[in-house]
């Protein structure tokens, strides 16, 4: 659209100023045409810029007649038919000195009064017709109302005064221009206050250059194009769209009728009869048409279809693609119109973001990314975001991606972060991909995958038409919308599969809540849903959970082929009779899931029920393959063919196997002499969980450790660091140039790094500290073996290396906990199987074993440091000893029975470390506290180093008893352990508060205690003679104090911190 004016100032046109310079320089140009009637066919009327301007200034001087001018930005309210009425009354109240508020109609009450409480709105304009809404809000707040003209006597012709508007960008640019609002998809909506230069960043975009040969996308939506918008004028698609194209770009905008809602039959007529050559969508319109061949047809004529407000499947668009140029536009309330580059055809559904955005996309979890928006000065003019948040630097905007398969800086919309669904075992599920495959089914409307806080997720599925109520048609229907959960399982990982059972439809009468962009709104819908959602949940748990599959306990055989078929169900793929099904991917929810069909083939085979009581869910963890589970399993329907001595022998076996399996074939070192190096560079894994994270903050401390590479199974490692530091009291301040976050998989080829990276990691590392281990107790030796396999390629690592890298092992005293009857353990290799105690410490010794022969036949300087307990930190109010461990847990539960224990069975020894402590201690031990000062060489004795880090100075349970008894008082009594075992049991036997009796939980292991100590058994005294020798911090600890634990019970809560008083000084 050409004009008489010199070159625009593009990106400071504030936007009542353009339309009164468009009215003087392009009086007739037409920015919006609308029906005469409600039906399109009976022609349109054309505004021009003449007519439109002058419309504003007549309804800015009817607004100051009615409300006055404010000097203070004073907020009213409208709502009202969705035409032209929306933009002349937003610029003629800010003419006024006023903002509008715009709010959906389809709020509920209590969003209403929301919004309009926090925009503090005290006067409110209503159309002739006024909404049931407004009604409904005036009964609820007491409002300056006034009654807003026609439309058709607001842009009557006939000349008003110019209502004068000074002001320049940059006296507006952060004055307000109205108010919208979140769609409230979490809670209540929360007003957003839109100011001018939010709108102006939009018109900044006729400076961005082209992408790889591509324009910004807003330079294809200007003159001479006429697209009919669906965008309601209250949101803030409307208000990017219909307010801003036709004035900062030049398209005409072609409204719809006011009193019809967007339907296929609108879309066409207004296709036919509105002078349009291209249009813009919400995706739910454009859903609704793919099987309208009228529309289809009319498309192929059109230059593009623009959709904005959510995602649009996948077959949809193509389908729209075929016949137009489907193009997917973003923004958001918070930060306006994001610019993006015209995409390839095929590729409209991956949106590549103009650099000018100032975007980064951060690793979120597995293969997605999240999508955050970082100020930067050079491009201020197109941020609009910073507009709205000047205090702000960074932000998320919530929103996950996942990347082009081959094309760099394309991404693809997967959902909202606060979407990502967490099960009750901590699983994660994104959801969106699903729910497009099951509304793919024509009788489907739309779908929800739920299960936050569950172990199981479920699917809620609306239709477009009722349910049949003829019982056969229903059960067709069903089973053929069952066809395509089925295909969104494909897509899911085992965790998020819905099972049949959790398949549930809504009614006529409470259907989707929805936004007024058309998506759902999940919070609402499941709220309204939650009484019959629970319901499912109960109902499903009462039936078997895996459909066709039988177990015959007829023979061993029968019940291999059925366990067999469970854990294929499961895994969704075969599994061989000796493969570890949680290797393979086998999840807690599985493990449930299996456990309760093993159950459920008890009950009707008739077995006792106290032969069912020994089936738990230890039973599948310890027992991970087919064959394995099938000889427990049936142990249990004939225990006269259980015997114990096979499981142990087959323990052993397996342990024997994979120390044989990755020893056989070790690889040589030639060198004696590495490539010396002045500076430390240190490899640490599992920096994120809790020792690892104060090792990290101990390895920053020290200058002469150059680099830091933590690897760590987090795919965004920096801010999983950052929140585990942080809530430890611990820096989160780490120059990138020092310390790096690779994500990791130490069971793969090169940890299953990119070549460039671990190419990286071989010429730089001297020293590997390897702390990464899964800490599940539950899990049998066989579960360990990725955890096994990656020290193995530690090794390989460190034959590899430039420096001759050494290792430095975190084992567990678990390894030694069998190892004979209160027995003291040498720092020397163990070599006995039988030692190890559980799946976990029978990995650690394996493991260690691994490290025993890289030492002799690799000649690779190996340490391992068996770790006792670790307690909370000490001389710190910050950080906290895990609630969830078994000493924190005792502390509580005894506070809730009013009792605490004068002893702890078994493990009446206190031999524990703080944690930062700890950290201190195991720098020194692998010769990482001070800068090394001889040339290193490779191991030349061929031997592994162990060292013990456990307190060298005991102190028995009852001293510390008193320091415990002082802070509760005569609320807690001391009792013997047994007394206090017996309180426990009693409270497990009647439904309590676990959260405040925690001990419940365990019960099994306090009982297992109390049975050692009956025999008078003991845990193993680890000897540290050579390691209190290499380490002074270790050397001169002392014993557990009363003020480390008085400090602990402050850090659990059950003390508030006592603070020194001071004076202030004036």
């Amino acid at each position: 659209m050409p004009s008489a004016t010199e070159t625009p100032d593009y990106g400071r046109r504030l936007l009542p100023n353009l339309i009164d310079n468009e009215a003087k320089f392009n009086p007739h140009f037409v920015p919006y045409s609308f029906p005469l009637t409600e039906n399109p066919a009976d022609g349109f009327r054309e505004i021009t810029n003449k007519v439109h301007a002058n419309a504003i200034n007549r309804t800015a001087w009817w607004f100051e007649s009615q409300f006055g001018k404010s000097s203070s930005f004073e907020s009213v309210g409208y709502i009202g038919p969705n035409d032209l009425r929306y933009m002349i009354l937003a610029v003629a109240v800010v003419k006024c000195g006023w903002k509008l508020v715009l709010m959906s109609p389809r709020n509920s009450l209590d969003g209403h009064l929301a919004v309009i409480n926090k925009s503090e709105c005290h006067a409110w304009v209503v159309p002739a017709q006024q909404p049931a809404a407004v009604d409904k809000i005036l009964e609820k707040r007491d409002m300056r109302l006034a009654t807003i003209p026609e439309l058709v006597d607001l842009v009557d012709e006939s000349p008003v005064e110019h209502y004068p508007y000074n002001k320049t960008f940059d006296e507006a640019r952060f004055e307000p221009f109205c108010v919208l609002h979140t769609s409230g998809s979490t809670g209540l909506p929360k007003p957003i206050v839109i100011k001018h230069g939010w709108i102006t960043a939009t018109d900044a975009q006729h400076n961005l250059p082209t992408v790889e040969g591509r324009p910004p996308i807003t330079h294809v939506l200007s003159y001479p194009h006429q697209a009919y918008s669906s965008f309601p004028n209250y949101h803030a698609a409307g208000l990017l769209y219909n307010y801003s194209l036709p004035f900062y770009f030049g398209m005409r905008i072609v409204l719809g009728p006011p009193g019809q809602p967007v339907s296929v039959d609108l879309i066409n007529s207004m296709f036919e009869h509105g002078d349009v050559d291209s249009s813009m969508l919400a995706p739910s319109s454009l859903e609704s048409m793919t099987n309208s061949t009228e529309c289809l047809e009319k498309m192929q004529k059109h230059s593009f279809v623009v959709t904005a407000g959510g995602p649009l499947s996948r077959d949809a668009g193509n389908k729209f693609s075929s016949v137009t140029r489907v193009l997917s536009c973003i923004g958001s309330t918070e930060g306006g119109w994001f610019p993006t580059i015209l995409p390839e055809r095929e590729d409209w559904q991956y949106l590549q973001y103009h650099p000018a955005a100032g975007f980064e996309f951060r690793e979120h979890s597995e293969g997605l990314y999240e999508h955050f928006v970082v100020r930067n000065p050079k491009y201020d003019p197109y941020q609009g975001y910073f507009v709205t948040f000047p205090e702000l630097d960074d932000d998320s905007i919530k929103d996950l991606y996942s990347k082009h398969p081959t094309k760099p800086n394309r991404w693809l919309y997967r959902g909202r972060a606060d979407h990502i669904i967490v099960l009750s075992n901590g699983e994660k599920l994104n959801p969106l991909d699903m729910e497009f495959t099951i509304i793919d089914h024509p009788a489907v409307q739309a779908s929800l995958i739920i299960g936050q806080g569950r172990f199981q997720t479920m699917a809620l599925i609306q239709l477009k038409e009722p349910m049949p109520t003829s019982p056969t048609e229903a059960a067709a229907l069903q089973e053929s919308v069952w066809e395509f959960v089925k295909a969104a399982n494909v897509q899911a990982p085992a965790h998020g599969q819905v099972h049949k059972d959790y398949v549930m439809y809504t009614t006529p009468e409470k259907p989707f809540m929805l936004a007024p962009k058309g998506t759902v709104l999940r919070s609402q819908t499941l709220k309204i849903y939650e009484a019959e959602i629970d319901n499912v949940y109960k109902e499903a748990e009462s039936r078997t959970p895996v459909d066709g599959v039988e177990l015959d306990l007829a023979s061993l055989e029968t019940v291999a082929d059925g366990i067999g078929k469970l854990f294929e169900v499961m895994l969704g793929h075969d599994l061989g009779p000796q493969d570890d099904a949680f290797s393979a991917g086998l999840d807690s929810l599985s493990v449930f899931s299996i456990l309760r069909n093993l159950r459920a083939a008890l009950n009707e085979g008739q077995v006792p029920e106290q032969a069912s009581k020994k089936l738990t869910a230890s039973t599948i963890y310890g027992n991970p393959t087919i064959e394995q589970l099938s000889k427990a399993f049936y142990g249990v329907v004939h225990p006269e063919t259980a015997n114990e001595k096979d499981v142990e022998q087959e323990t052993l076996k397996t342990m024997e196997c994979l120390l044989e399996k990755y020893t056989s074939d070790l690889p040589k070192r030639q060198a004696s002499i590495i490539g010396s190096t002045a500076e430390a560079l240190v490899i640490l894994t599992g920096s994120t969980g809790s020792m690892g994270s104060y090792i990290l903050d101990n390895l920053v401390s020290r200058p002469h450790i150059k680099n830091i590479y933590c690897l760590n199974r987090a795919t965004d490692g920096r801010k999983k660091q950052t929140e585990s530091s942080g809530s430890r009291g611990l820096s989160t301040s780490w120059p990138a140039d020092r310390v790096h976050f690779l994500k990791a998989d130490f069971s793969k080829v090169d940890f299953g790094l990119e070549k460039p990276a671990y190419e990286e990691l071989l010429q730089n590392t001297t020293h590997i500290i390897h702390n990464q281990w899964q800490v599940d107790f539950n899990l049998s030796v066989s579960s360990f073996e990725p955890h096994i396999r990656g020290v193995r390629n530690f090794v390989d690592f460190s034959v590899q290396s430039k420096h001759g890298a050494s290792i430095f092992f975190i084992s567990s005293v678990a390894v030694g906990m069998q190892q004979g009857v209160n027995d003291s353990i040498p720092e020397t290799p163990i070599t006995k199987f039988a030692s190890a105690e559980g799946g976990y410490g029978q990995s650690k010794l394996i493991s260690e074993l691994i490290l025993k022969a890289a030492a002799s036949q690799s000649s690779i300087p190996c340490t391992v440091c068996r770790v006792g307990q670790i307690s909370g930190p000490v001389n710190t109010e910050a950080g906290c000893w895990n609630k969830q461990e078994w000493f924190p847990t005792i502390i509580s539960t005894s506070k809730y029975l009013g009792c605490l224990p004068n002893s702890l069975g078994a493990m009446s020894r206190i031999d524990w470390l703080p944690v930062n402590t700890l950290s201190t201690i195991l720098l020194e031990l692998a010769s990482l506290d001070v800068l090394p000062t001889t040339p290193r060489s490779v191991n030349q004795n061929g031997e592994v180093r162990i060292v013990h880090t456990v307190n060298p100075s005991t102190i028995p349970w009852s001293e510390l008893v008193p320091a415990v008894t002082k802070h509760f008082g005569s609320s807690v009594k001391v009792v013997e352990w047994e007394e206090w075992l017996a309180a426990l049991e009693e409270s497990a036997k009647n439904e309590g508060d676990v959260e405040k009796n925690p001990g419940i939980k365990l019960l099994n292991f306090y009982q297992g205690l109390n049975a050692a100590a009956k025999l008078g058994l003991e845990s193993p005294i680890y000897e540290t003679k050579d390691s209190a020798a290499s380490s002074e911090t270790l050397r001169t600890l002392g014993p557990v104090k009363e003020e480390w634990m008085s400090g602990w019970l402050r850090q659990m809560g059950f003390l508030n911190w006592v603070r020194i008083p001071f004076t202030l000084i004036y």
